[in-house]
């Protein structure tokens, strides 16, 4: 549905709304937590660090020009780049000012009839423009509060059950923000796999693998802390650094029994895993639904990485961590 005007609801229905998604996020949260997070446990102390630095994509999930916050506004469909299937993007119609949501029906050579009433045109500016700076749960609330307001339009009212379909269907549909690793296997420095440097390899391995322990130990607490700490989040981050620094300097015997799949992967969910810590410290205080969709991915990419270590764990028969599940 778009979000018109009439339905924007009052600033105590909006906060009622966001506290309910708020809600309904920490029971998610904990519920995913608890199926999917396995955690390292030593009694090392983290040092003192500085930050690190990554970029990440704009949230556009069809790749359409128009970030999923402005699809929400539109009412267009952010998993397809052509809502109105008439072989012109969402985002190239908004442009030039036509309708994304009527498919366009005259011919090359004519005048497209889907263009917009200019009351229209401005409608649409003004909306994006009193929402630009709404963060994705205040957007959120406002899209769950329309649903509502037009049910009761509709039927004449609207269950505590109907509200909390609604409010949870919206929930599943937060956008996923796309976390990129930079590093590939042009930037590791490979050596001849024999005896000698495969066992300086697991020396190395067994080594750095107390600082993955010790990340490991720390990471939950703090990401998941009530008010995240931007001194240990930078402690994290610089940790995560020092891993990144050390396995892309290691010398990597080529063509190894384990091969390279599992080292670059350490890398590379260690840098996913940085850049979304910067942005939970950044969501966790003005948009509990990001924080929300973004720690999901956390989850998922802190388990590729404990299945790796675990591997690797049981292919050179290490054993310097306990591994506890929770």
């Amino acid at each position: 549905m778009r979000i018109d005007p009439k339905y924007l609801p009052s600033k105590k229905f909006s906060i009622v709304i966001i506290v309910a998604i708020v809600l309904i996020i920490i029971i998610a949260i904990l519920s995913y937590r608890k199926e999917n997070i396995s955690t390292y446990k030593n009694t090392l102390v983290l040092g003192d660090f500085s930050t690190t630095t990554w970029t990440k994509t704009k949230i556009d999930t069809d790749k359409d020009g128009l970030e999923d916050w402005q699809e929400t506004l539109y009412g267009t469909n952010r998993n397809s780049p052509d809502t109105d299937s008439d072989g012109t993007g969402d985002g190239v119609e908004i442009e030039n000012n036509r309708n994304p949501l009527k498919a366009n029906t005259s011919n090359s050579l004519q005048t497209p009839n889907d263009l917009l009433e200019q009351a229209t045109i401005e409608r649409y500016k003004n909306i994006v423009e009193n929402n630009k700076d709404l963060s994705y749960t205040e957007l959120l609330s406002k899209k769950i509060a329309s649903q509502i307001v037009s049910e009761v339009e509709t039927s004449g009212e609207v269950s505590q059950e109907k509200a909390s379909i609604i409010s949870k269907s919206a929930l599943q549909n937060i956008p996923k923000i796309n976390y990129t690793s930079k590093t590939t296997s042009s930037d590791l420095y490979f050596v001849e796999a024999n005896e000698q440097n495969i066992k300086d390899y697991i020396r190395f391995y067994g080594l750095e693998e107390q600082n993955i322990s010790l990340f490991l130990e720390k990471d939950i607490d703090i990401i998941e802390a009530e008010k995240i700490n931007k001194q240990d989040i930078n402690k994290l981050l610089a940790l995560s650094n020092t891993i990144i620094s050390r396995f892309k300097e290691a010398h990597l015997p080529k063509d190894s029994a384990w091969g390279l799949a599992y080292h670059l992967g350490i890398i590379n969910d260690f840098e996913k895993m940085s850049l979304i810590i910067i942005d939970l410290l950044r969501f966790s205080s003005d948009d509990t639904a990001l924080y929300y969709s973004s720690l999901m991915t956390y989850y998922d990419v802190r388990k590729e990485l404990v299945s790796i270590i675990v591997t690797l764990d049981t292919t050179f028969q290490t054993d310097l961590i306990a591994k506890t599940q929770i």
